[in-house]
């Protein structure tokens, strides 16, 4: 097995993001002023790895007790620090952070890591950070990074020690974010560049003399289309996902179904139509920023930062304020703007009933938040067969399920008995879209299958699972005890989106050589597989495991996996098999699976039997009525 490859901390640390403007000449030339390296992210692993570098992660400086805290810090923050000043963050009725929490989870997980960061380097004798930054710092809005969050927090806490490396619009020595052209105009023009394409098509609108919701080629977008029907409010990209449930619901109401998308494009939205055979109209165009309530904002959020220094949140909220300046002035703005539209599109269609996605961003719920003002039913149907959120905080009124699987996980957050509905037909075999790979294993051998989710998302330091962790866990995988490498065949199974190929490399040669490609058909996979390994693994695959009955062992080096009391879905199927902490635990199971894999397998067909079969569950027009049918 390769070596441990941390580099051992000196006096000087150099931390970045793989998307920084860093080169591989930079990371070697690193080496020379004797600067050890933190890999903020997946991306920093890989540029570290090419650039022939050992590096540090962050769970190499906070430990795994300090992490639970950062992580249970850090929810506090989410879903708290607003509330000092409720009624200033309000509008159309709505407390804006509280309702667009999600937006700003990973800022939070991000803000108090470094906060704990700062305190590691100070306790182990760092005597100069240095990091990438912008000259006009950028927030980080869900996890669209890299941000200067980190770095901002450590110029904060770290003056003198904390130094860097500036880029970007012009000079800045960085020693007052907030009156360098306040950052708030980087991040005013960050929001409408991601807006940009929305603008220019409204802007050809109205200089062509159109309408505001026709243009040329462009699908009529009149709500009357949509009057009385049942409604799916969704994203472009939960299409393939969401089409099997179309399907469910066209069975159900054959001329009464229809669809609007999220995003203002008009373009999928008449591809999406043809597809499905219904009424698709593009989501809201975006309007106009309202300053006057973005002030009111900015004023509440600048009271908080000399009024609640005291609590978790407070330091970040004065170490950063180019976030909250960013949230006040353009996004909540924008999003009441978008509330307002939604509310006048179901004012006029008068919907019968209107379905939103699961997932917990503020544009995914603001339909349903829009439609249960107004009296209309709403339902949100599961992103994905398990999905690790509180979806407590939804704003629709029902959440359907379909396995108890999930029902479990709802009742574990606390969402109310009488939101969450059973319904037929909402877990699907393929929520991605998948290639067959032929198995690959000689004849008498065992297949193992390897699962294995990111270990966090690019651009932001804060892990879901300690990198560190999922290094050496690969690393067992790969390489079983000698007795056992002749019978086995591993394959490792990633995410198909979020593969963490830097990671996998820095693992090693062999990880790579044994991953499966990420769009391999899972289902087809699972039934050629004698026996299943979860590395640090508790997503939604597990519920496809289950209903296919393969048997399974949790190979769970991270310590914190199961162990973090606001993340109760991690343990949501582990009683379905045997739980390793290490390899030797590990391969212990291995072998016993080998001598004798009857237990194993009664162990999954057991807990298959009260967790994964739909059973009476009613069909969709039984749930959400038959009125347009």
């Amino acid at each position: 097995m390769p070596a441990d490859d941390r580099e051992h901390p000196g006096g000087s640390l150099f931390a970045f993001f793989g998307s920084d403007p860093v080169s591989a000449a930079d990371l070697g030339a690193r080496r020379e002023d004797r600067a050890s390296l933190l890999a903020l992210d997946v991306e920093a692993i890989a540029a570290a790895h090419a650039a022939g570098r050992s590096f540090t992660l962050p769970d190499d400086w906070v430990g795994a007790e300090a992490m639970r805290a950062v992580r249970e810090r850090a929810l506090a923050c989410e879903h708290g620090w607003y509330e000092g000043a409720r009624e200033g963050l309000t509008s159309s009725g709505i407390c804006w952070p509280e309702l667009d929490h999600h937006a700003m989870r990973w800022f939070w997980a991000d803000a108090i890591l470094a906060d704990a960061l700062a305190e590691a380097f100070r306790e182990r004798g760092v005597e100069t950070l240095r990091f990438p930054q912008r000259a006009m710092p950028r927030h980080l809005r869900y996890y669209e990074g890299p941000s200067d969050v980190c770095g901002a927090v450590w110029k904060h806490r770290l003056p003198g020690v904390a130094v860097p490396s500036m880029f970007g619009e012009a000079p800045h020595d960085g020693s007052d974010i907030e009156a360098s052209a306040a950052g708030w105009y980087d991040s005013l023009r960050d929001g409408l560049r991601r807006f940009d394409r929305g603008l220019r098509r409204l802007t050809r609108r109205r200089r062509s003399g159109a309408k505001a919701d026709t243009a040329p080629g462009r699908p009529a977008s009149d709500p009357d289309l949509l009057r009385g029907r049942v409604v799916l409010a969704f994203n472009a990209h939960e299409f393939h996902r969401h089409s099997p449930i179309v399907a469910e619901l066209k069975a159900c109401y054959p001329d009464a179904l229809g669809a609007v998308l999220l995003e203002d494009d008009a373009h999928r939205a008449a591809e999406i139509a043809a597809r499905w055979d219904i009424p698709v109209l593009p989501g809201p165009a975006m309007e106009a920023v309202d300053a006057d309530l973005g002030a009111r904002f900015a004023a509440s959020c600048k009271t908080l930062a000399t009024t609640e220094a005291d609590q978790p949140w407070g330091a970040t909220l004065a170490a950063v304020p180019f976030q909250f300046d960013y949230f006040s002035r353009v996004r909540w703005p924008q999003l009441d703007a978008l509330y307002r539209r939604w509310r006048a599109i179901w004012e006029q269609a008068q919907p019968h009933a209107v379905l939103v996605s699961s997932l917990q961003d503020a544009e995914s719920q603001l339909p349903a938040e829009a439609a249960e003002r107004l009296g209309v039913s709403s339902f949100a149907v599961p992103h994905g067969a398990l999905q690790g959120d509180d979806l407590s905080t939804l704003r629709c009124g029902s959440i359907l399920y379909s396995l108890p699987l999930q029902r479990r996980l709802l009742e574990m957050y606390g969402v109310e008995a009488s939101r969450i509905v059973a319904c037929r037909g909402l877990v699907q075999d393929h929520e991605y879209p998948a290639v067959a790979v032929p198995a690959d294993a000689p004849p008498g051998s065992t297949r193992i299958v390897v699962l294995t989710n990111t270990i966090g998302l690019a651009g932001t330091a804060a892990a879901t699972i300690r990198g560190r962790s999922q290094i050496e866990g690969l690393r067992a995988v790969v390489y079983p005890p000698e007795d056992l490498a002749d019978r086995l065949v591993v394959r490792i199974k990633t995410h198909p989106h979020y593969t963490d190929e830097g990671l996998l490399a820095a693992a090693g040669a062999p990880v790579l050589d044994a991953r499966l490609p990420p769009d391999a058909d899972l289902h087809a996979t699972l039934r050629e597989t004698d026996l299943v390994v979860g590395l640090n693994y508790y997503g939604s695959a597990l519920a496809h495991v289950i209903r296919i009955g393969v048997p399974t062992v949790f190979f769970w080096p991270d310590a914190l996996i199961g162990s973090t009391p606001s993340r109760p879905h991690e343990s949501l199927c582990s009683e379905a098999g045997p739980l390793a902490r290490s390899a030797d635990d590990l391969w212990a199971e291995v072998r016993s699976f080998l001598e004798d894999p009857g237990p194993l397998r009664a162990q999954m067909q057991a807990f298959a039997a009260q967790s994964a079969h739909e059973d009476d569950a009613p069909a969709m027009d039984a749930v959400i009525g038959r009125g347009p049918a």
